[in-house]
């Protein structure tokens, strides 16, 4: 009697996971144009990145008249998170690095730093609140998260209170010194920020972070002004694509120098 015929059932061959197509709008950050993309931001960047996520869920909830109405499509939408997740990174890469290097008495100096801003500012808040320039100048003074930025703060904060010395003389929480201690901690910082910032990993870091910054804002400029025309009409809706940061700053302009880092 024959042996059986076995027949052994081939082997479908494992079905190959499909090609992930490279997103077309993925950037090499370092290849984006230095004088456009490699300059400071010119706010505060975890304010933009606050305010831009309060932006992209306005849009995600307005998608359809978005794309309906204007010139947006809604991989432009998909692409603001996805830009504003790379500044995310990138910001809190470069904090980590600083804060890493950072030696104490930059940490030191960055206190004493901000505690003097911030009792002056309030002085002058008070003390000088019928000056309408006064008011100007303080509200142009941003109160960023950076070093560079506290130093700037500091020098210009110093000559406010040189010119109304009589005016906050009666203030108890700044320094006999007023505008010159301002200025001293401005020097002190500056000193070890400059010592600190010359590495290249710490060069490298912040600038990743500043063209990330600068990508995003090209998107967000674009999904602002849909919003403002698609909306047109209805203020509150308006209100909800318009960029607070931006508009009363001196430090908006898109020609600001790019050697006066930041951060």
């Amino acid at each position: 009697m024959g042996k059986a015929k076995t027949t052994a059932k081939a082997k479908k061959p494992a079905k190959k996971a499909p090609a992930t197509k490279r997103d077309k709008r993925t950037v090499d950050l370092g290849a984006l144009d230095t004088e456009r993309y490699g300059r400071r931001p010119d706010v505060s960047v975890a304010k933009q990145i606050h305010g831009v996520k309060a932006l992209a869920a306005h849009a995600k909830k307005h998608a359809a008249a978005l794309v309906d109405g204007s010139k947006l499509e809604r991989a432009d939408l998909a692409e603001l998170e996805a830009r504003l997740a790379l500044l995310d990174k990138s910001e809190t890469e470069w904090l980590t690095l600083r804060k890493r290097t950072a030696p104490k008495e930059i940490t030191r100096s960055r206190e004493a730093g901000v505690k003097l801003r911030s009792s002056a500012i309030r002085a002058l808040r008070y003390f000088v609140a019928d000056d309408a320039e006064v008011q100007s100048r303080l509200n142009a003074i941003q109160e960023g998260d950076g070093d560079v930025d506290l130093i700037d703060d500091l020098r210009k904060t110093a000559a406010l209170l040189d010119e109304h010395a009589e005016a906050v003389a009666k203030d108890k929480r700044l320094p006999k010194e007023r505008g010159d201690a301002l200025r001293k901690a401005a020097t002190e910082l500056e000193a070890g920020v400059l010592d600190r910032d010359t590495s290249p990993e710490a060069q490298d870091a912040r600038d990743r972070r500043n063209r990330a910054f600068w990508w995003l804002q090209d998107l967000v400029s674009k999904v602002r002004l849909a919003g403002q025309y698609v909306f047109d009409g209805d203020a509150s809706k308006v209100a909800l694509f318009v960029d607070e940061l931006r508009r009363s700053s001196p430090r908006s302009a898109p020609d600001a120098a790019p050697d006066e880092e930041k951060k």
